[in-house]
């Protein structure tokens, strides 16, 4: 059975603007517990993704190259080539195939039109592809890049005996 990258990936989506300042982005990652944003442009009512950051773009960088800089860097400094996205109606095989292709974790989940809708990591990608069937699936590795550890108190509850899925995408 295919999964689709709109059936799986998350519709919640913190994002910033370009012309933001990096320490406020920052800030909202850090209350929305989250290791990325999505930056994007609005056109005509729709949020269209023109790239993503990462807590990880945001240290090595920036911090780490040059310090003084943070409180009045903007986040289009930030910004490396091309977004890569992944279409709501996508096979969720393909989109990670492209992650990996393109050495990313996330990809912002767009429409046929290019409207932001969700995001997919890594993470939740391998663990789709692992547990494909069913929470209850016997297999306990899921190639190189997902191993399995003791299943969670939740999917105990749940009657699933299987181990949960950790991704080293």
């Amino acid at each position: 059975m295919l999964m689709k990258v709109g059936e799986f990936g998350r519709r919640e989506v913190v994002v910033a603007s370009a012309h933001e300042l990096v320490t406020e982005v920052a800030r909202r990652m850090r209350a929305h517990h989250v290791g990325s944003v999505v930056v994007v442009e609005h056109a005509l009512g729709a949020r269209i993704p023109v790239g993503v950051v990462t807590d990880r773009d945001i240290v090595v960088g920036l911090v780490a190259l040059d310090p003084a800089r943070i409180e009045r860097a903007v986040v289009s400094e930030l910004l490396v080539g091309k977004v890569v996205t992944a279409r709501e109606d996508e096979d969720l095989d393909d989109a990670i195939s492209r992650m990996r292709s393109h050495g990313v974790r996330r990809l912002p989940i767009v429409t046929e039109s290019g409207t932001l809708v969700g995001i997919v990591s890594a993470w939740l990608g391998c663990t789709a592809s692992c547990y494909r069937a069913s929470c209850c699936t016997t297999s306990t590795s899921c190639g190189p890049s997902v191993s399995a550890t003791r299943p969670t108190a939740s999917r105990r509850a749940a009657g699933c005996s299987t181990p949960t899925p950790v991704c080293r995408a």
